[in-house]
């Protein structure tokens, strides 16, 4: 039988580290993570050398950092699901990388944050705050790691910061609108014209590199999978 990702990189026990219906107690464990690399982080979760070895094959999937924070340090089951990570606190985990500028030698977002997909199978939702958007984006927990492209394996990627994140009440009008500005190309079927340029903070982009095309409910050409995400200048 193949082996799944979810099944090498999953320690449940790290759940018993912090209290699922305390925002506080899961923001303080992932301050906990500061300081690790990614290989440290499988090791803690008990995964053999072979496992490990495994993983390091996977190293041209770009989400496997986030995978391995998502499931060996939090715990949790890698999954898709439309509901917030931590649903009992209402909190999404999202993690993402940081390049170190030359320039300033400061380091700055390296990618625009992935918040959930889009679903084009069915009507939008013309509520804001009645939307899967919303419930993963009022409140986050972001861990980022340096994309050290010198080093010789992601799994030595260093975690240096984690945050908890909430959209100041100005910050959500303007996602909001923006929200209402792309569900307009998909609403009069043009949503194969949307693109990252799109909004101010709230912008999409293609789900992966994957080409399987689908129709969208409203009609229009027939598009890639498309995710809401969080501009980088944002």
């Amino acid at each position: 039988m193949a082996r799944k990702m979810k099944d090498v990189l999953r320690c449940a026990e790290k759940q018993n580290k912090y209290d699922e219906c305390d925002i506080n107690s899961i923001y303080q464990y992932a301050r906990g993570i500061e300081g690790k690399t990614l290989l440290q982080i499988l090791q803690e979760a008990n995964l053999t050398e072979e496992e490990i070895e495994w993983v390091r094959t996977k190293e041209s999937d770009k989400g496997l950092p986030g995978k391995i924070i998502e499931a060996s340090y939090f715990g949790y089951e890698l999954n898709s699901r439309q509901e917030a990570d931590f649903v009992k606190v209402g909190a999404e985990l999202k993690s993402t990388p940081a390049d170190m500028d030359k320039t300033t030698e400061k380091y700055k977002s390296g990618e625009t944050i992935s918040v959930t997909q889009i679903d084009f199978s069915r009507p939008v939702e013309d509520d804001f705050y009645k939307s899967h958007l919303y419930n993963k984006l009022k409140m986050l927990i972001v861990i980022f790691y340096h994309r050290n492209r010198k080093l010789p394996s992601k799994l030595l990627y260093n975690v240096i910061y984690a945050t908890l994140f909430q959209p100041s009440s100005e910050d959500m009008a303007i996602i909001e609108s923006d929200y209402h500005e792309i569900n307009h190309k998909i609403r009069n079927g043009r949503a194969h014209e949307l693109s990252r340029s799109d909004g101010t903070y709230l912008s999409t982009a293609t789900k992966s590199t994957k080409k399987t095309f689908i129709t969208p409910y409203y009609g229009g050409k027939d598009i890639v999978n498309r995710s809401f995400t969080l501009r980088k200048e944002y």
